[in-house]
């Protein structure tokens, strides 16, 4: 699946669920920041779903930070993700 149909699955699903999400690609953000980002548990976490050497440099800022990031493949994958961090799970 291209990143950008998943990107829009995983915005789909947020939107079903009630899950505040910021869609970084649709405000036009520099191509190094997160495609995603939600706010769930308290938490704000990145999701990334492209392969860039920029974002890359950006991921392990986001770690040294403390912050959360993930990278699904696949919707199941962001899915599972978002149901582990909802029962507590916030491991990367």
């Amino acid at each position: 699946m291209k990143y950008s149909n998943l990107q829009k699955n995983c915005i789909k699903f947020c939107k079903s669920e009630g899950i505040f999400h910021i869609n970084t690609r649709g405000n036009k953000a520099p191509s190094y920041y997160p495609d995603l980002i939600i706010c769930l548990n308290g938490l704000f976490i990145a999701f990334m779903f492209a392969d860039s050497d920029e974002q890359r440099l950006h991921n392990k800022k986001i770690l040294s930070c403390g912050g959360r990031l993930y990278r699904p493949r696949t919707l199941g994958e962001f899915v599972e993700t978002i149901r582990n961090i909802q029962e507590g799970d916030y491991e990367i």
